[in-house]
């Protein structure tokens, strides 16, 4: 898995996710802010989250840290003048100075990425500041036209058996997506899925509280899922949760 992300670490972020989780995250932040992005890549969503968040007139002083397992991209981020470093979030326990020490976590098409997702949500929770936020999204396996291809016996988009550039049980919409089956289908990686319905509940489970939930519709030729993510989240493509972490009890 690390070998994959060596060379599939994130970059150029989807614009339609960058001006949702702006909007959520604009009119909740005070005057300074410190940011953790997990699973940052090269920074480039954080650059354009920032871009957007300035472009909607929020001036806050904001710094950010950024976490990638791919040593590449690592490199790439502090090349840029961020502070980053190569760490595993769902690997061990965060260390005291990191405890409570960022007032937003970005966990952004992080969590189906990840075997041990227990361990990496509780790592959030300690890594947050009182009422401080995390900002979640992760693609949605009930997304509607998912509900229509296991409806035909098609594998749901954006589920994968394998790391192989191939789109085994749905080769058609590979073919809509001007893909060449073996060559540059695109391969994301994920092994954990979520319905919106297992989102919310994982969350409670590890004693978060969702203070917003918004669809978000990620390609351009999904007509029916621009509607779709306004009126109904549970079946857009993809889901953002914004959550704040409950007082554990001790």
């Amino acid at each position: 898995m690390n070998r994959y992300y060596e060379t599939h670490y994130g970059q150029n972020p989807t614009p339609a996710r960058i001006k949702v989780i702006a909007k959520q995250l604009a009119p909740r932040l005070g005057p300074k802010s410190r940011w953790l992005d997990i699973g940052c890549g090269n920074m480039d969503c954080s650059v354009a989250l920032l871009e957007e968040i300035r472009r909607l007139g929020v001036m806050s002083e904001i710094t950010i840290t950024g976490w990638d397992i791919s040593d590449v991209a690592v490199q790439q981020a502090c090349e840029r003048g961020f502070k980053a470093e190569v760490r595993d979030v769902s690997s061990g326990q965060v260390t005291d100075a990191n405890q409570g020490a960022f007032d937003v976590v970005l966990f952004l098409e992080v969590i189906e990425h990840l075997v041990d997702t227990d361990t990496a949500t509780s790592n959030v929770h300690t890594l947050l500041a009182p009422e401080g936020m995390m900002i979640l999204s992760t693609p949605n396996l009930a997304a509607w036209y998912n509900r229509v291809l296991l409806l035909f016996g098609f594998q749901p988009h954006g589920t994968e058996v394998s790391y192989a550039r191939y789109r085994f049980g749905c080769q058609f919409v590979g073919r809509m997506l001007g893909e060449k089956p073996g060559v540059s289908e695109a391969t994301a990686g994920h092994l954990r899925v979520f319905t919106l319905r297992a989102l919310k509940e994982f969350l409670a489970y590890h004693q978060f509280r969702i203070l917003k939930i918004s669809g978000i519709s990620n390609h351009r030729w999904d007509l029916i899922g621009r509607a779709v993510s306004l009126f109904w989240p549970a079946a857009s493509g993809n889901v953002a949760v914004v959550a704040t972490g409950l007082k554990k009890e001790a």
